[in-house]
């Protein structure tokens, strides 16, 4: 249903937080390989680090809760 998809407010907030997420986790994912191959096998995640990988969790959720709600939304 790709013209019922573009007309929904559901679907392009679920695009963005997809774009968001990607770019955070890639993001996460640099800072932690720098941070491994400095510190090497003692390296303990800080709370800021695990911050961060619980707000990624919570995004990938939103995306996912966002793909069940589309159907559902008011057009």
């Amino acid at each position: 249903e790709p013209v019922r998809n573009i007309v929904n407010a559901i679907f392009w907030t679920k695009m963005v937080l997809l774009v968001l997420v990607l770019c955070v986790s890639l993001l996460f994912q640099r800072k932690l390989r720098g941070q491994a191959a400095t510190a090497g096998a003692d390296w303990v995640a800080s709370g800021g680090t695990r911050a961060t990988a619980w707000v990624i969790v919570i995004l990938w959720c939103m995306v996912m809760a966002g793909g069940r709600w589309i159907a559902y939304a008011p057009v």
